[in-house]
């Protein structure tokens, strides 16, 4: 039986980058994608995701306070965390780091379509 809904969230500072995320989450149609939340600061976001546990977290890497590599990390010593991490970033020079720390994907704002299509392509092929 396919997916019928992806549970997603998003931490990232920058308050028109989650607006334009969420713009494109609601062009989806199957699977459905459910947020579970949003958030601008990184410290309410780590305890969100683990609180909530979603199946895709679309992270921003460069942010105040915490940078999102830092929040990954974090989330990784925690014994709940089982969530795929996908960076968004405005800047290419993350995408090494990115793999490093094997993230799930990596894409640079403003998220397109087609970039999240295959971000969610991915996931369903699991």
């Amino acid at each position: 039986m396919p997916i019928q809904e992806i549970n997603v969230a998003i931490i990232d500072d920058q308050k028109i980058s989650i607006k334009n995320l969420l713009e494109e989450f609601e062009s989806f149609r199957e699977p459905k994608l459910n947020v579970l939340f949003t958030t601008n600061d990184p410290i309410a976001g780590l305890k969100k995701t683990l609180d909530n546990k979603p199946d895709i977290l679309f992270l921003d890497i460069e942010m105040p306070g915490k940078s999102g590599i830092e929040l990954l990390r974090d989330l990784r010593n925690n014994s709940d965390f089982d969530c795929h991490v996908v960076f968004q970033t405005n800047y290419e020079k993350y995408t090494i780091e990115a793999l490093r720390e094997a993230a799930f994907d990596f894409i640079m704002k403003p998220v397109e379509r087609p970039d999240l299509s295959n971000v969610i392509n991915r996931f369903l092929n699991l």
